[in-house]
């Protein structure tokens, strides 16, 4: 099975407050999500055409980049699997033709607070194969490990990083992302397969500063990838960089808060 790591998809959330849902149309056929022509080209006019007052909300999410290497189904009777909805946006390609985006989901309206946990459903388990190198949040004293499983490339006039995949070791040095206080943010080369299940068909997740997703460990935590104790020192093929509880350290992480909301407005 081809690996889905470096590959990219796309989505729109569009919906409306009295509905209470937001809508997701999706688009990663054959691992890329084109984006000009393609996804960067769509307007929220092009959005409103089709859905009209049913997209009052509309949330660009993508361009988005696969971390991980494999989704395994897991087998769910209780779902009926519904037939396509294939939704056209624009006419930004030479043929006249528009942007096509698959109807992928319909969600509640929650909102969406960096480092805040949120339980999802998902039938599928998510696999990092052995020697992948992966970027994680570690929660305080190692109660939660998180595994990047997206990375939000985003799209020029909403959200964008510069510097792709390439940038993921100095989030947390250049001030990209602002950890909360104990918190650590580490990238490692994997020994063996991780592998996350959920529990029940649930599966815990979280976001960062730059809406980077991230998958929670199954529990019981495998002790021996918690971060190292006092006086040990990072290997090289393991380095750790925690939020500080110091007054200065506090100091700093609000100032980079600061800069990271003034980024976000420049960029809108």
């Amino acid at each position: 099975m081809q690996s889905l790591s470096g590959h990219t998809y796309c989505e729109i959330l569009w919906g409306s407050i009295p509905s209470g849902t937001l809508t997701v149309s999706w688009n990663g056929t054959g691992g890329v999500c084109p984006t000009n022509p393609g996804f960067y080209n769509v307007t929220e006019d092009d959005v409103r055409a089709i859905h009209g007052d049913d997209a009052q909300i509309i949330i660009w999410n993508g361009v988005r980049q696969w971390m991980l290497d494999e989704f395994q189904e897991q087998k769910d009777t209780s779902v009926t699997p519904s037939d396509d909805i294939i939704y056209t946006y624009g006419a930004m390609f030479s043929d006249g033709g528009g942007f096509e985006m698959r109807k992928q989901a319909t969600l509640p309206i929650t909102s969406s607070v960096p480092y805040k946990e949120n339980q999802v459903t998902r039938n599928v388990t998510a696999v990092w194969k052995e020697g992948s190198t992966v970027y994680e949040l570690v929660a305080p004293n190692c109660q939660r490990i998180y595994t990047m499983q997206s990375f939000m490339i985003g799209r020029p006039g909403d959200w964008y990083v510069y510097g792709g995949d390439g940038s993921l070791p100095y989030l947390f040095v250049n001030g990209n992302i602002s950890l909360p206080d104990g918190w650590i943010y580490r990238n490692r080369t994997l020994e063996a397969d991780l592998v996350i299940k959920g529990v029940n068909g649930t599966s815990a997740v979280l976001q960062d500063d730059l809406r980077n997703s991230y998958s929670g460990h199954d529990m019981p935590l495998d002790a021996s990838i918690c971060p190292h104790t006092a006086g040990q020192q990072s290997t090289d093929e393991e380095s750790d960089i925690s939020g500080s509880t110091s007054v200065a350290g506090k100091m700093v992480n609000s100032i980079i808060t600061s800069i990271v909301i003034v980024l976000m407005f420049f960029f809108l």
